[in-house]
């Protein structure tokens, strides 16, 4: 397979593995750029509510100090950010949600969107994020598709997206790798 035009490094993820389908002059990389990792979230807690619907759901935004900044596609990542949100907002079960952002180890950063649900089965919970999963008859088929995508997204970027419960709140986790310097 010819790579001409694709270049991995530090300033663009690495090349897709469904590339070899397409012809080898289309540039594919994906810019990655530096960036404060709170500008990303006011992105993606307006379009994720935008694409949760009309429930009057208030979103708590909280960054702890010091937070690092992170390179990250500027236009994608707060696009799968914003599938959790929107997640978020069409399934809590409470009037208010809460996204908190830490740093979490040198060089990682920890998104943490918490949804207030008890309506959920731990099993369906598990299978939300796995690529094979089909959605159920109620749920929103789109969205279950964007929320796959927009872990396949944080995962490019180096990150990972983890899911837990506790006490009737789950909460989506995003540990996305920084830029090494402090916004």
């Amino acid at each position: 397979m010819a790579t001409r035009g694709l270049r991995t490094g530090p300033d663009t993820a690495a090349p897709m593995p469904w590339l070899k389908r397409y012809p080898d002059d289309v540039d594919w990389r994906m810019p990655l750029n530096v960036a404060p990792l709170y500008t990303l979230l006011d992105e993606a807690v307006a379009r994720g509510r935008d694409l949760g619907g009309d429930r009057p759901v208030q979103i708590s935004v909280q960054t702890a100090p010091g937070i690092p900044l992170i390179r990250a596609d500027r236009v994608r990542l707060p696009r799968a950010v914003a599938t959790l949100v929107a997640y978020a907002v069409r399934e809590a079960a409470g009037p208010s949600l809460r996204i908190v952002a830490a740093p979490e180890a040198p060089g990682l950063a920890r998104i943490d969107v918490e949804v207030p649900n008890e309506r959920v089965k731990a099993r369906e919970l598990e299978s939300v994020l796995d690529p094979g999963h089909a959605p159920g008859l109620t749920e929103h088929r789109g969205l279950s598709l964007a929320l796959r995508l927009g872990r396949a997204i944080v995962e490019l970027h180096g990150g990972t997206v983890t899911l837990d419960r506790r006490a009737g709140t789950e909460t989506f986790s995003l540990h996305v790798p920084t830029a090494g310097l402090s916004g």
